[in-house]
């Protein structure tokens, strides 16, 4: 007869004997998971034997390699073996993408952007890439429109289909890809409207819409993409006002809605955008006066409103946009006086004033910034030009014609030595033409047609190539 045994004993035994069956049960899968890895790798190397029947370009395939993982512009797991990054931009692709590319598991980052050759849709089976972090398909002859299979990419961050012939609107669904950082459908023959829902996008940091065919307003919820860095919306047929929530977007680095059929004023919220490096509101519908706020912009680089109504005075604070480097205010109803307070701008190095309602005189304060294009033609300028012009020594292109400006020539314009193009035509400039001109080495146009200039050319001028 067995004694009894111990409930001490009994639990050591029944410890040991779950110890056993757990180190089994691990092992086995260990050897299950190892052993579908490998399989996995087989089958991806049959996927990429597919891909070069397909494309048929050898800038990545290498046969004398047996192990697809040394190849070019491939990148696998260090563990298990498996495909996780493919790099195929610039490879000379030809023909349509295999749906058999939806196999690769474990793949985060694809590109196959650059290759004008790649035509047909986007697969469906993209959307079973439940990994993918980065899909770029930019610049290639893809058409048709933007699968709903994609709403599965849940840990998709960065997707560019720009420069391609994608037709058809904006999924809603991308505003449930909440990890999307980045998303360009520029050049596109994408239309509708933009879905509000994108707003849910706490995540995007970039959003290139350009050159496309969408209409519509600006969704009011754009406010709430606090991480937006960068959004474009030029040309295209997007219409209504700026909404005043884009003050909200304190990130914002560029924002450029050029050439659309945006109306209304500029909010003057945006002069909350302190962040802002580059402003394009030009060949827009937009009217009213710059708001002064706009002198709050000090990381303000580039800012053009040309071709629009806007009206008014050109506001002094712009003065204190010490990082201005552009400033075109051409084509407008602007009128007043150039504020003296933009000499104080030395790195600024283009100012566009042209074909505006402006009257004054040219301040003598522009001769201390670091100008390399001044253009003030076709204005109600008037006035002598101001001799401090001639310390701007980057100086290239100098336009001052069709304006009511009198007096001489300055010598001190033949300090220019950068000068290439130089029109005081069609004003009321009297004297000889100065000598001091003939040392312009690099100028290739100079008109002074309809003035009261007289006199002969002077024989310096013979040393100009």
């Amino acid at each position: 007869m067995v004694p009894f045994m111990s409930k001490c004993a009994m639990s050591y035994w029944l410890l040991l004997f779950w110890f056993f069956l757990h180190c089994a049960i691990v092992s086995f899968a260990d050897v299950s998971i190892a052993a579908f890895d490998e399989v996995q790798h087989k089958v991806e190397h049959g996927i990429l034997d597919i891909l070069y029947s397909t494309f048929g370009t050898n800038k990545w395939y290498k046969e004398s390699v047996e192990d697809h993982c040394d190849w070019d512009r491939i990148v696998c797991h260090k563990n298990t073996g498996l495909i996780t990054e493919i790099y195929f931009s610039w490879s000379n692709l030809q023909g349509s993408i295999p749906s058999e590319i939806g196999n690769f598991g474990s793949l985060t980052y694809l590109s196959l952007s650059n290759n004008p050759g790649l035509v047909g849709t986007i697969p469906d089976e993209f959307g079973d890439l439940t990994a993918l972090k980065w899909m770029h398909l930019s610049n290639t002859g893809i058409t048709g429109t933007i699968p709903r299979q994609l709403e599965g990419l849940a840990a998709l961050d960065s997707l560019d289909l720009s420069l391609t012939g994608l037709s058809g609107s904006i999924p809603k669904y991308f505003g449930d890809l909440r990890a999307l950082e980045g998303i360009s459908l520029s050049n596109t023959n994408i239309n509708g409207t933009i879905p509000k829902e994108l707003e849910s996008l706490s995540s995007l940091e970039w959003l290139n819409l350009s050159n496309t065919a969408l209409t519509g307003r600006i969704p009011k919820e754009f406010g709430n993409l606090s991480a937006l860095e960068w959004l474009d919306l030029s040309t295209t047929r997007i219409a209504g006002p700026i909404p005043k929530d884009f003050g909200e977007l304190i990130l914002l680095e560029k924002l450029v809605l050029s050439n659309t059929t945006i109306t209304g004023t500029i909010p003057k919220q945006l002069g909350k955008l302190t962040s802002l490096e580059w402003l394009d509101l030009s060949i827009t519908g937009l009217s009213g006066p710059i708001p002064n706020e706009f002198g709050e912009l000090l990381s303000l680089e580039m800012l053009t409103i040309s071709d629009t109504s806007i009206n008014g005075t050109i506001t002094e604070q712009l003065g204190k946009l010490t990082a201005l480097d552009l400033l075109d205010f051409s084509f407008t109803a602007l009128n007043g006086s150039i504020p003296k307070e933009i000499g104080k701008l030395k790195l600024l190095t283009k100012l566009c004033l042209s074909n505006t309602a402006l009257t004054g005189t040219i301040p003598k304060q522009l001769g201390e910034s670091g100008l390399v294009s001044l253009d003030i033609f076709n204005t109600s300028i008037t006035g002598t030009i101001p001799t401090e012009l001639g310390n701007l020594r980057g100086l290239i292109y100098l336009f001052l014609d069709n304006n009511s400006l009198d007096g001489t020539i300055p010598t001190e314009l033949g300090e220019l030595t950068a000068l290439k193009q130089l029109y005081l035509s069609n004003t009321t400039l009297a004297g000889t033409i100065p000598k001091e001109l003939g040392s312009l080495q690099k100028l290739e146009e100079f008109s002074l047609s309809n003035t009261a200039v007289i006199g002969t050319i002077p024989k310096e001028f013979g040393n100009l190539h």
